[in-house]
């Protein structure tokens, strides 16, 4: 080999190496900014849950306000909205859906009791106060909430 290769090549070999760092440093960046988003979107879907819990079994009692139903519905919404984004099913959003099979997994199972059971009974208790959706709320608030934590 001759010189002029050989300098070539170590001057060309680090560059290449410094290159792999950088792309390497920006994806680990970038799955780690996926995770925050998806980690606070998490957050959030806990914390409203107890919210809605609470609104609703004020609306049975009769002491919610009309600015608190609207809350409820918001809430609705936004629980509707969310799950959707998690689960990677709304194009806008910019959360990517986990790259975990367990974890799409168990969104699936949160999303299909929501729309199956907890979003009918908190539609029912919005708009007319019933107690036996209450009941459901009752019976399926607890299991929700600690599939949410996992």
């Amino acid at each position: 080999m001759k010189i002029r290769t050989k300098l070539l090549g170590m001057a060309v070999i680090p560059f290449i190496l410094i290159a792999i760092l950088v792309a390497d440093t920006m994806n680990n960046y970038l799955k780690m900014e996926q995770e925050a988003m998806y980690r606070e979107k998490l957050s959030i879907m806990k914390s409203n849950t107890y919210r809605r819990y609470d609104i609703a079994g004020k609306i049975v009692a009769g002491a919610a306000s009309e600015a608190e139903k609207k809350e409820l519905a918001d809430l609705i919404e936004s629980f509707d909205k969310t799950i959707l984004e998690l689960q990677g099913k709304d194009e806008k959003s910019k959360i990517k859906m986990s790259r975990f099979s367990k974890i799409n997994k168990e969104l699936d199972e949160i999303g299909a009791n929501w729309d199956k059971t907890l979003k009918p009974a908190y539609n029912s208790v919005l708009a007319s106060g019933d107690t036996a959706s209450m009941e459901v709320l009752n019976k399926e608030i607890e299991s929700f909430f600690r599939k949410l934590e996992t």
